[in-house]
């Protein structure tokens, strides 16, 4: 380009003129206003490029990434340890969040516009349905022992851990520190399922302390396929100081008679599967904020657990 060599041949004012119409602006008696949104399409910038860096950034703060904490819970009260929450989103809130970011230098009506076309960009990166985004907190020791607990939700109360109908859109969930875990969601889900995550083979029993003495140790019945069958085996015990097993014996009640000592059936029986947690919405938005029933923590096996049940069954910790 010669040095003298103008970089655009229009002159200010057809430059303006140009901006007016493309821009749909018009006079009013406080100025000039660009045209509203709602009202035509007209106001997005054609053209704006992002750079892959700036679209993920802005994008993690949609998913409420970069985000203190304590934005998110202003108080430890409101999520004390050993203990989940459920929100929503307020998008409004989180457009706001983002307008500080892509707005900091703006100078004038043309910054604004061209901030507005970012931010709606970043909302179709991110677009929850029908506008709602729902999530959940959780802080517990299971988060440092599982970091990476698997997180299902449905849009059905009923809805089996292992069905892949009516999934509800997992957007998020990864821990935020040592002990807290957050999770968000494309829609507002009618069941939240928490997984053990799938790190390898478990085998064990399961205890009931309801159960008369000798008999606290049971396994659950599976059929030869290896689904789940009604009842359970209790177990019998070589040196339960030693929390040695009686295999022989357990075998024996699998399969009664001469074709005894199957060890494929045994196998299955002790088999652990991962743990699952249901949570379930207690109660219609409408009637406010109630606290879940003890049917709300439901393990796939039927059994009622919590957090810190599940914890001290687990890692053999210490209760409080």
């Amino acid at each position: 380009m010669a040095q003298n060599e103008h970089l655009s041949p229009k002159t200010g004012v057809e430059a303006v003129v140009t901006t007016v119409g493309e821009y749909a602006v018009t006079a009013t008696t406080d100025g000039l206003e660009f045209a509203s949104p709602s009202s035509t399409p007209d106001w997005f910038i054609n053209g704006i490029k992002m750079s892959a860096r700036l679209v993920e950034f802005l994008t993690d703060i949609r998913l409420l990434r970069r985000i203190p904490l304590s934005y998110l819970v202003p108080d430890a009260r409101l999520l004390p340890p050993e203990s989940i929450r459920f929100f929503h989103v307020n998008q409004t809130w989180v457009d706001r969040v983002i307008d500080g970011v892509v707005s900091n230098t703006n100078l004038g009506t043309v910054d604004f516009h061209r901030s507005l076309t970012v931010l709606q960009a970043i909302r179709e990166q991110v677009n929850p349905a029908e506008g709602q985004m729902t999530g959940m907190l959780i802080r517990s020791e299971l988060v440092r022992r599982w970091p990476k607990m698997i997180v299902r939700a449905y849009s059905v109360a009923d809805a089996e851990a292992d069905s892949e109908q009516n999934i509800v859109e997992t957007l998020r969930a990864e821990p935020v520190s040592r002990d807290v875990f957050i999770a968000l969601f494309d829609g507002e889900p009618a069941s939240v399922h928490l997984r053990e995550p799938f790190e390898g083979v478990r085998y064990g029993v399961e205890f009931d302390d309801n159960r008369p003495v000798g008999q606290e140790y049971t396994v659950d019945r599976r059929n030869p396929d290896g689904s789940e069958a009604t009842g359970s085996h209790v177990i019998g015990f070589h040196d339960q100081n030693r929390r040695t097993i009686d295999v022989r014996k357990l075998s024996d009640d699998i399969v009664p008679g001469a074709a005894a000592g199957d060890s494929r059936a045994v196998a299955l029986h002790l088999e652990q599967r991962p743990y699952i947690q249901v949570f379930r919405q207690p109660s219609a938005e409408s009637g406010g904020s109630k606290p879940a029933p003890p049917e709300g923590l439901l393990l796939r096996n039927g059994r009622r657990v919590n957090l810190k049940f599940a914890e001290h069954a687990l890692f053999r910790t210490e209760p409080d």
